[in-house]
């Protein structure tokens, strides 16, 4: 077996197996030019580029240029050797994407373009943002979108980013704010539950929330209790393993429970007052039998539950149904009428 050309044609037929019936494929090949490990790949796309065509195939380089914050200086020649390095294995870059601290300065954007033979329009400053979601605004505002389409000769309609832009207005201008707390065994590598935080960040942009998130270790909720999570309004608890923690993950759970079960009592109250309200304003002809009925029990301090059949204005006699108080309905559905704290009495220190 040889690396040209059985690895590189391995490398091609799995890039056009996974991209079948796409229009465009955006191919990813980390690392840094010049190490071992990338070279069969770069070799690949090199012979993909002959074979398909320069209006089929785009290479897109990313640079990075430093900033000497001691000399106030922009370094380009890390750009310069890495885009070298690039056309001494056959591969001349369209486009540059320069990583920097701020915008390239159009000195620095020509001075780039002419020593790595690439135009100066596809020189684009890949700036450090506040978020990540701002970056494909700057980069269109830099006209990198209309590079690709020219080259790639794509019929395309114009760039309709509202999207992006609602998504950055919810960051920066939230209508809410909400406080999440994740009891783990690991909080102290973010990386760990990063699938979890990303998760509940983008569950807040989509409803403008501003999500603050308060990692807890498992082990301090078993030496303090409870008590901890009294100013959040949301609790997480991930999955772990082995019996380190585990006591203060349980307790996590069990008053998330609590609430849980809390907001359903009080809703389920909610519920009940508002259709006593509603009972409250019905009106009987006066005189009428259930209306001296309805005052009694008023004054008695029940409600009346009447199923009325239009109250005989078509000759039936009104059916009464059953009497109930305020709290009844919680009681019906199987729920003790006592709040949360109450419940959970077990789990408090």
């Amino acid at each position: 077996m040889q690396v040209i050309p059985h690895i590189t044609d391995e490398i091609k037929h799995s890039i056009f197996e996974a991209t079948r019936g796409f229009d465009v494929a955006l191919v990813e090949i980390g690392g840094t030019v010049g190490d071992i490990e990338s070279q069969p790949f770069l070799e690949a796309i090199r012979q993909i580029r002959i074979e398909h065509g320069v209006d089929k195939c785009l290479f897109m380089h990313l640079t990075l240029v430093p900033y000497i914050k001691a000399a106030g200086e922009i370094k380009t020649k890390p750009t310069q050797h890495s885009v070298k390095e690039l056309r001494s294995i056959g591969i001349q870059a369209d486009v540059l994407l320069c990583r920097c601290e701020s915008p390239l300065p159009d000195a620095e954007r020509r001075k780039i373009a002419l020593f790595t033979n690439v135009p100066e329009k596809a020189v684009i400053s890949a700036v450090d943002v506040d978020t990540i979601y701002k970056l494909p605004l700057w980069l269109h505002q830099q006209g990198l979108d209309d590079i690709v389409v020219s080259q790639l000769r794509l019929d395309a309609k114009p760039a309709n980013l509202v999207e992006w832009e609602r998504t950055v207005d919810a960051i920066e201008h939230p209508k809410h704010e909400v406080n999440i707390a994740i009891i783990g065994k690991y909080v102290e590598h973010k990386d760990a539950y990063k699938s979890l935080s990303e998760a509940l960040r983008h569950g807040g942009l989509k409803q403008a929330t501003r999500v603050n998130l308060q990692w807890m270790e498992s082990e301090d909720i078993e030496a303090r209790g409870a008590d901890m999570l009294h100013n959040v309004d949301g609790i997480l608890v991930p999955g772990g393993f082995g019996n380190r923690g585990t006591r203060g993950m349980m307790i996590a759970a069990r008053v998330a429970r609590a609430r849980e079960q809390d907001s359903v009592f009080r809703h389920l109250l909610r519920h009940a007052r508002r259709r006593d309200r509603f009972r409250a304003q019905r009106r009987w002809p006066a005189g009428c039998e259930l209306e001296r009925e309805r005052k009694a029990l008023r004054r008695s301090g029940h409600r009346a539950d009447h199923r009325m059949d239009d109250c005989g204005r078509h000759g039936r006699t009104a059916q009464r149904g059953i009497r109930s108080r305020r709290h009844d309905a919680p009681r019906r559905a199987g729920m003790p009428p006592q709040g949360w704290h109450a419940r959970t009495r077990d789990v408090w220190p």
